[in-house]
């Protein structure tokens, strides 16, 4: 599987990588609003588990309040 967040530098990955200083929250949903993932200190682990190929959006909330929105595209 490859996860890619489409950054100018993007490659294809098999986690989706979040580089953070201390480990944010993530919460992952489908592109129909349901709730795919979350986890209260994410450490670069999320492989997209049993979901079919597709865009996904995440929120991450960082320490010190911030929160950082996205996509994310599962290809098998």
């Amino acid at each position: 599987m490859r996860i890619s967040t489409k950054t100018p530098s993007s490659s294809w990955n098999t986690t989706f990588e979040v580089t953070a200083s201390c480990p944010p929250q993530l919460q992952v949903f489908s592109r129909w609003g349901a709730k795919v993932y979350e986890s209260a200190a994410y450490q670069n682990d999320w492989d997209g588990g049993i979901q079919p190929d597709g865009i996904y959006y995440y929120l991450l909330r960082l320490v010190d309040g911030r929160a950082v929105k996205g996509w994310v595209e599962i290809r098998r």
